[in-house]
């Protein structure tokens, strides 16, 4: 993000954080994020696990440094550890959809026995009135869940010899580019759609998860999009690499009021979501009805516009 705006004074305004100034030449702000961990063993010798952990971030403004802490348990050998002060840079940027937002960096950094920390604070939120990585409220669509103060944590790094922490939030939702290919009066087609968004919704205790479309359209001929369409309890497995959600013969939903009515002209003859590396982006590949091959590829954290890159 080379053009980005990046500003730090201010950046209390910005954040809506907790601040105190000791004195004039110092000013501190504490952020406590709420995430979910996913750790896995780099020599792949341990089982995936997932664990629930607050990172706490005290900023010093006037610096332009932060430290980060946070203590995961359940894990066997817990991760538990608090950096020195690490530089920081916070900014906004226009995402692709024109809204603008705000990002906070930590670059790669090691401290201590924590290697290879990349940290960014997201905020899906913009001023787009209709910022396109928030998932628009539908009655009887599952409620949306958000971490306090709005903002999503990415970040990745590596706690002693043999451990890698990824962050996730279990309820976000993608954009990107979505391509069908079909056949229509004898002759093979492919409608491509920016519009399609794919909301993932994890129940972690049950290892389940529910997928809802928005303003889903498969081919160009239909002749107008369903505002949702729901698929539920379909298989979440966490690998080594990331997470899968998997589901065959799924008979879809749509919402009319607050009741979840079965939608048989469009069954999921099969159902695959496959997201890796820091787990923001992600390839979902189904059928359906027989008649429609969908391919997304894409990401739930606002690509910037191309003049900001």
């Amino acid at each position: 993000m080379k053009k980005a705006l990046f500003l730090t004074l201010g950046l209390g305004a910005v954040l809506g954080l907790a601040s105190c100034s000791d004195d004039q030449n110092k000013s501190t702000m504490t952020y406590d994020v709420q995430s979910y961990n996913l750790v896995t063993s780099i020599d792949g010798s341990k089982d995936p696990v997932v664990a629930y952990s607050r990172y706490k971030f005290d900023f010093d403004m006037m610096n332009t440094t932060a430290t980060v802490g946070t203590d995961i348990t359940g894990l066997g050998s817990n991760v538990s550890f608090v950096t020195g002060s690490i530089p920081y840079t916070g900014g906004f940027y226009y995402g692709e959809d024109g809204g603008l937002r705000e990002l906070i960096k930590m670059e790669s950094f090691k401290q201590g026995s924590i290697y290879n920390m990349e940290v960014q604070l997201f905020s899906p939120y913009s001023t787009n009135a209709f910022p396109a990585n928030v998932a628009p409220e539908v009655i009887g669509a599952p409620k949306i869940s958000m971490p306090a103060m709005g903002r999503y944590l990415v970040m990745n790094y590596q706690s002693g010899d043999n451990t890698k922490v990824r962050t996730f939030w279990p309820d976000v939702t993608f954009c990107g580019t979505t391509t069908t290919t079909y056949q229509w009066e004898g002759a093979v087609k492919q409608f491509s759609n920016k519009d399609m968004k794919y909301r993932v919704v994890m129940d972690l205790q049950n290892k389940k998860a529910t997928v809802v479309f928005y303003d889903a359209k498969f081919a160009e001929e239909m002749p107008m999009s369903i505002s949702a369409i729901e698929l539920a309890n379909l298989d979440l497995t966490f690998t080594q690499n990331g997470y899968t959600i998997e589901g065959k013969n799924v008979t879809p939903s749509t919402y009319e009021g607050d009741t979840k009515v079965p939608n048989t002209s469009y069954v999921f003859d099969n159902f695959s979501l496959v997201t890796v590396g820091e787990l923001t982006s992600t390839t979902i590949n189904y059928e359906v009805a027989g008649k429609y091959n969908g391919r997304f590829e894409g990401s739930y954290i606002a690509k910037p516009r191309a003049d900001q890159q």
